[in-house]
């Protein structure tokens, strides 16, 4: 809660998927590289990406904040975003039913603007509202598996568990600052479609790809200013995320290609007391092979 010349006050946090998802909360899981390398021979498939992701959220969270007794706040996100760079590797082990494991991390700052108000009737700061800037470094981790179906390889099935973490404060100004942390966890099960298309004689070829998943996830809000005192509210349920892409890639020497990836992504939670949107276009640059 908000004290006289100082404040107790809170965020909330994804992806995603990929979430997450991504996430995550987001949202989340986004490097573009869902769509599975096939490979039905002796050899190990493999790549290697640098990505970035406009990541955006949107959220609305009630939550319990310091005070005697603790009391409910709402606090609302805007213009709430983040430019977050990282890398994806990922392999398609031989003889394992061309099944594709891969392993995604990215980081950046996520910054934007916030306003909270007492929701108790018995505060003293009920009717109240109380805005400021949110400046939180963000991080997401992302594991996933991704299955094309025999006879069918258009079609693939995939599952991803992602972490994402927020870490900051809240600046009302004049050297009023109180700091929050977010953990958001979460597994994805879905599925996905793709198409490639080649370019003449040229080996130059283009991947279309479409996913979507259900997602459970878990959110924690923690309010950090008062070291003997951490409150945390946490919510869970369920969510649903979607993601389109396309990939081009060309031909460097046999067996190893260089490539351009990019998509777009959301991921859509509701709990009690929790509204969150979180979206984002991605982009990666790899390179993929065999040995």
């Amino acid at each position: 809660m908000k004290t006289m010349k100082r404040s107790l006050l809170p965020p909330v946090v994804l992806a995603a998927g990929v979430m997450i998802t991504t996430g995550v909360l987001a949202p989340r899981a986004d490097a573009g590289l869902t769509y599975p390398v096939e490979n039905a021979g002796q050899d190990w498939k493999w790549g290697v990406t640098l990505d970035y992701t406009l990541r955006e959220v949107d959220r609305t969270e009630t939550y319990l904040s310091e005070g005697m007794p603790p009391r409910d706040w709402s606090v609302t996100y805007d213009a709430y975003d983040a430019n977050m760079w990282g890398f994806t590797i990922f392999v398609t082990p031989p003889c394992f039913a061309n099944t594709m494991i891969d392993f995604s991390y990215r980081t950046g700052d996520l910054e934007g603007k916030f306003k909270n108000r007492a929701l108790d009737p018995a505060s003293m700061y009920y009717g109240e509202s109380f805005a400021g800037r949110a400046d939180f470094d963000r991080d997401e981790f992302e594991v996933g598996v991704t299955y094309p179906f025999p006879n069918m390889s258009w079609l693939y099935a995939r599952a991803e568990w992602f972490w994402a973490e927020e870490d900051g404060d809240w600046d009302y100004g004049e050297g009023e600052i109180e700091t929050q942390e977010y953990d958001m966890w979460g597994i994805t099960a879905g599925m996905g479609a793709m198409q490639e298309f080649t370019f003449g004689a040229s080996d130059v070829t283009l991947v279309l790809n479409a996913f979507a998943g259900l997602v459970y996830f878990d959110l924690e809000h923690t309010e950090t200013t008062d070291p003997a005192n951490h409150l945390t509210t946490a919510w869970s349920g369920w969510a649903y995320q979607g993601r389109v892409g396309a990939r081009l890639a060309y031909p460097v020497q046999e067996g190893t290609d260089v490539f351009l990836g990019v998509g777009y992504e959301i991921l859509e939670a509701d709990d009690s007391g929790l509204d969150m949107t979180t979206d984002g276009f991605f982009a990666n640059l790899g390179v993929m092979g065999e040995w």
